[in-house]
């Protein structure tokens, strides 16, 4: 039974409030907290009991056949929830937000936290010896605009790319463990399949309107705290700001970690495809080789709309 084929209308009150809430992060598999469980239902709980060996059941839900469930212990969470991540999955966590007893009628839930392959936090699920970036791409008239973000130590990078092979070399560098781009970068003939395959890295399609410019512009002069792009590096690096401000906008949990302004990174030659120390700038990065890194799992790429594929 998948979700788009059922009949809202006849669903209890909690699947129905499930659903809209479903509807709202479409992209994401929602962990959604019902007592000491985080339950799936419906085409999530079918993808995740095949991809986490769980036991698929079912719950009654108001309509003929019951819901497709599987569910995890709240306190085993994190082991699920990283596996999901690394396959290349987004997971919402729903969370009871009022305590039950005092309730009245449903219990309040929220999504509290959204969890990618480019903001995950959890330390035991990274490498200690690498930084975990979320890389953000525009392509625009014939250029490249970079940023770069790991949450895990608040750097906060952006550059410009002139051509594809220059693109390729800044990927390279920084390794993403995922990408978001805009539309337009799968247009000017680069093989997003052997950059997913070089990487590990989750590539997601984000709506035109996150790379909106004067969208992305005000983001950033907003969450900064500033009055103009010059003070912070980004006033001569259109493609580049507006990369950086998508980030922001993107819904992933950036703004609370990202404290500082970005670095504006003016790459000169072709960049080492091995890793760096944590936080360098590009021009400050180590020429002594990294060790090999462990290979990540196979990547994925889809749309926002969609999730990955």
């Amino acid at each position: 039974m998948l979700l788009d084929e059922i009949d809202v209308g006849r669903l209890s009150p909690m699947m129905k409030l499930y659903v809209e809430t479903k509807r709202q992060y479409a992209d994401c598999i929602l962990f959604y907290r019902l007592g000491d469980f985080y339950e799936m239902f419906f085409d999530d709980a079918v993808q995740v009991s095949r991809e986490l060996e769980l036991t698929l059941t079912g719950k009654e839900c108001g309509l003929d056949e019951r819901a497709p469930m599987c569910g995890i212990p709240y306190h085993a969470v994190d082991g699920y929830l990283n596996r999901l991540v690394e396959y290349g999955h987004k997971v919402a966590i729903c969370e009871q937000v009022e305590d039950p007893r005092l309730a009245k009628g449903l219990v309040k839930r929220e999504v509290v936290r959204i969890a990618t392959p480019g903001t995950n936090l959890d330390t035991n699920a990274l490498d200690a010896g690498r930084n975990n970036y979320l890389m953000s791409i525009l392509y625009l008239s014939e250029r490249f605009g970079i940023a770069c973000v790991d949450i895990t130590t608040g750097a906060f990078l952006v550059t410009e790319a002139d051509s594809r092979r220059r693109l390729r070399d800044e990927i390279l560098r920084y390794m993403p463990a995922e990408i978001i781009c805009n539309d337009s970068l799968e247009l000017p003939g680069l093989d997003l399949e052997e950059i997913k395959n070089s990487t590990g890295a989750t590539i997601f399609t984000l709506d035109s309107s996150t790379y909106d410019a004067e969208g992305c512009v005000q983001e950033i002069l907003d969450h900064f705290h500033v009055q103009s792009l010059t003070g912070i590096g980004l006033g001569d690096m259109e493609c580049g700001t507006i990369a950086a401000g998508a980030v922001l906008r993107s819904g992933r949990p950036i703004s609370r970690h990202t404290s500082c302004p970005p670095h504006a990174c003016q790459s000169q030659a072709p960049l080492s495809a091995s890793p760096r120390p944590s936080s360098l700038p590009a021009e400050s990065a180590s020429p002594d080789p990294a060790p090999p890194d462990a290979p990540r799992p196979e990547a994925r790429h889809g749309s926002e709309a969609a999730g990955p594929r």
